[in-house]
């Protein structure tokens, strides 16, 4: 595969996950630039070994991969540091189309929990691939986007006593 070939496929992988990597990374970290920065350290990692990675079953399950332990990793060296999300911010949605409060109420769930739902409902990445992505049974990654729903169900406002006039987009999680 050539250079334009290559530069087609990557350019082809940004244009359709970039938003949902971004929100992976977002419901891990809780902080749209960090995982801004996130999504972009995996695409230079993603180009750096594209001769290798571009001869996987599915290069996009490998940057999902990376994007999800970079986030990880840096929500773990933030805890760290002390520095804790602002929970106190107005509700809005960004331009990743994910409303503020899900993204607080994510930063409450086990990390496990996060990374599940994550994936599943920010990355359309099925239940069996998750399993794999994660290196744990199918019947587990389904225990933990059930006890995941339930416990955003009880951390998230209901539409009657919500801030806003406009009720959280909480329908991808239902």
């Amino acid at each position: 595969m050539g250079p334009s070939a290559a530069d087609d496929h990557i350019t082809e992988l940004f244009d359709r996950t970039y938003r949902s990597l971004v929100a992976s990374a977002l419901a891990i970290t809780g902080d749209r630039g960090v995982a801004e920065e996130i999504v972009q350290e995996a695409f230079a990692r993603l180009i750096v070994r594209w001769r290798r990675i571009s001869s996987y079953d599915s290069p996009e399950a490998w940057l999902r991969l990376v994007t999800a332990r970079l986030a990880l990793r840096r929500r773990n060296q933030r805890w760290r540091e002390s520095a804790l999300p602002d929970d106190d911010r107005p509700a809005a949605v960004g331009p990743t189309g994910i409303d503020d409060d899900i993204v607080a109420a994510l930063a409450r769930l086990s990390v496990t929990d996060r990374k599940v739902l994550a994936l599943h409902y920010f990355s359309d990445v099925s239940t069996r691939d998750i399993s794999d992505l994660l290196g744990m049974a199918e019947a587990t990654v389904r225990v933990h986007l059930h006890r995941g729903r339930e416990r955003l169900r009880s951390l998230l406002p209901s539409p009657t006593s919500a801030k806003t006039s406009t009720p959280p987009d909480t329908g991808a999680l239902r």
